[in-house]
C-alpha cells in the first residue's frame, strides 16, 4: 500500500492542454458537481461545445515532439527536486498522465508540474510568456493499493495512442 502517512499518497493524475478537451465534445462530459464514482458522463452536446469554443481566449494548444520531450524531462526534474516517487509519466501532444507518490495534495502536484513545464517551454523559446497552455485543474485519482497502482502504471505506459 502506498499511503504512508497523513498527506502522503499515490495519485493517478491527468491534465490537458488548453482548448483540446471541451465540455460537450464527442467524448462526453463530467463536471465537478457530477463526478462521483460510477456516475455516467453526459453525452455529446454540440451546443455546449460550440459555446465553450466561442469563449476561448486563444487557440488550442498541442505540443510538438521537442516540447513533449522537454516537458517530460522537466517533470522528472521536478519530481527529483520535491522528492516525489514518479511511477510513470507520459507527456502526450494534448495531455499529461502521471502516476506519482507525493507528500503534497494532488492539485498542488498538478499545479507544480504545469508551472515548471510552462516556465521551461518559455525559457526554451517554444512558447511566449503569458501564453495559456493548460486547462484548469485536472483529474486526480487516489490509488489505494498495489493493484490499482499497477493498473494505472500500465495504462500510462502502454495504453496510449501513439
Amino acid at each position: 500500500m502506498q499511503q504512508r502517512a497523513s498527506g502522503e499518497a499515490t495519485y493517478f493524475l491527468t491534465f490537458t492542454t488548453y482548448g483540446t478537451r471541451l465540455p460537450g465534445d464527442e467524448r462526453g462530459t463530467t463536471d465537478r458537481r457530477r463526478n462521483a464514482y460510477g456516475t455516467p458522463r453526459e453525452g455529446p452536446n454540440a451546443g455546449l461545445e460550440y459555446e465553450r469554443r466561442q469563449a476561448m481566449r486563444g487557440h488550442p494548444v498541442t505540443f510538438s515532439q521537442s516540447e513533449r520531450e522537454l516537458a517530460h524531462r522537466t517533470v522528472l526534474a521536478l519530481a527529483e527536486h520535491r522528492a516525489w516517487h514518479l511511477h510513470a509519466l507520459n507527456v502526450r501532444s494534448n495531455h499529461v498522465h502521471a502516476v506519482v507518490w507525493a507528500d503534497e495534495p494532488p492539485l498542488q502536484v498538478i499545479q507544480g508540474m504545469k508551472a515548471w513545464v510552462t516556465r521551461r517551454l518559455v525559457e526554451a523559446g517554444h512558447r511566449e510568456r503569458g501564453a495559456e497552455l493548460w486547462t484548469t485543474r485536472g483529474s486526480r485519482r487516489f490509488l489505494w493499493d498495489e493493484a490499482s497502482i499497477s493498473r494505472a502504471i500500465d495504462y500510462v505506459l502502454f495504453m496510449q495512442d501513439y
